[in-house]
């Protein structure tokens, strides 16, 4: 079969890439290897977000996927220090989000191709176990970021792939944490690397996940699991995978292809969902020229980093940071920031590092002696 453009992979930028591409007046078809017959996707998914990064982006969020909202988050230390950020959020149940934008997608006669496994895909072509064969005059890659076919492809898209975060993530019933805010524990006792988490979805369910680099995943699971969450929390479904946040984005197109999403490094559902959408248009406005090299598609690549990479650059910063504090430095710091309105500072000024420094400057204004803490910041 021939379409304008195929899209491989039905994950969140997947999903919003075959929308938009659709609402551009184009033959689409989704190729992805799920059913959707209600069987699991057996890899971690993000399933909180903040309503903020979505206003940021001038994406929507629909109430019919939303399961429960949240305050905020607290960010909370080895120690068990907390900082609390009231910024509005929610968590969802990551089958139902995809099956709203399947929907969607449907609704937009986007042509559905799904349990097909891809074994191959090049400029024009995209192969599937099953022996199919499908054409398409550009084609979208929206899979994960450890997949052999991207790797096929020799396409570079992450400036940084030895420092993807292993995750292991599980679906839980029996949780009794505070369920207005999503948990996020920092630190190395549960977390090398990145963060463990505590994501409430209402009622008492929920997902518990630990992402670290560099360290076994299982190891750091168990110990958070039995030291934090505790055994008569019961687990529904366990999932392993990795995530791109410190990757940051690089390479994206290639002559007749682009690619979108965890494979391009663009961690976070809205923003490569936002990704899905600088691509969409480019790509569309491409295939109706007749025009799919890469020096016609570069121009995705462009807007994205030009508007986005800031932030994946900051994380990595962050991130990175955190990996020369010890436990107790890191106690000390969360401590002191207790009292700080991390929200407002955010309001105050659309620039990350004038964000970050107006945080330091209230640490210290807060408390004199706090400048020793700067030092871990900067």
């Amino acid at each position: 079969m021939t379409y304008d453009v195929l899209i491989v992979g039905a994950s969140p930028s997947g999903l919003k890439a075959s929308i938009e591409v659709s609402r551009e007046g184009l033959n689409v078809g989704l190729v992805e290897k799920r059913s959707f017959d209600g069987g699991g996707e057996g890899r971690p998914s993000p399933d909180t977000s903040f309503y903020g990064f979505f206003d940021h982006l001038g994406l929507d969020v629909d109430e019919e996927y939303v399961a429960h909202k949240l305050e905020g988050m607290k960010l909370i230390s080895p120690a068990g220090n907390e900082i609390k950020v009231n910024t509005r959020g929610f968590s969802f149940f990551r089958e139902d989000f995809d099956r709203y934008y399947l929907n969607k997608a449907e609704e937009h006669d986007v042509d559905l191709l799904l349990g097909k496994n891809v074994v191959s895909v090049s400029r024009n072509e995209v192969r599937t176990e099953d022996g199919s064969r499908y054409e398409g005059d550009l084609v979208i890659f929206a899979c994960g970021s450890r997949s052999d076919i991207l790797e096929e492809l020799n396409i570079s898209t992450m400036k940084y792939p030895s420092d993807l975060a292993e995750a292991v993530q599980a679906e839980v019933s029996g949780l009794s944490f505070d369920s207005n805010y999503f948990h996020y524990f920092l630190g190395k006792k549960y977390a090398p690397g990145w963060k463990a988490t505590i994501s409430p979805k209402g009622e008492d369910f929920g997902s518990v996940g630990v992402f670290v680099r560099n360290v076994d995943p299982d190891k750091y699971f168990d110990k958070f699991f039995e030291e934090v969450i505790g055994e008569e929390v019961k687990v529904k479904e366990v999932s392993t995978g990795e995530d791109q946040i410190i990757t940051i984005p690089n390479k994206l197109v290639d002559d007749g292809i682009m690619v979108v999403g965890g494979a391009a490094g663009q961690a976070g559902i809205p923003f490569s969902m936002k990704a899905a959408e600088i691509c969409s248009k480019v790509g569309s406005r491409a295939v109706k020229e007749s025009k799919t090299s890469r020096s016609d598609l570069i121009e995705y690549e462009r807007r994205w980093k030009k508007g986005y990479n800031k932030y994946y650059k900051f994380a990595r910063f962050f991130l990175r940071k955190m990996e020369d504090i010890e436990d107790d430095g890191l106690d000390d710091i969360i401590s002191s920031l207790g009292g700080i309105n991390f929200a407002g500072e955010i309001r105050k000024h659309n620039n990350l590092y004038l964000n970050a420094l107006g945080v330091m400057l209230e640490l210290i204004t807060k408390k004199p002696t706090n400048v020793r803490l700067i030092k871990y910041l900067i």
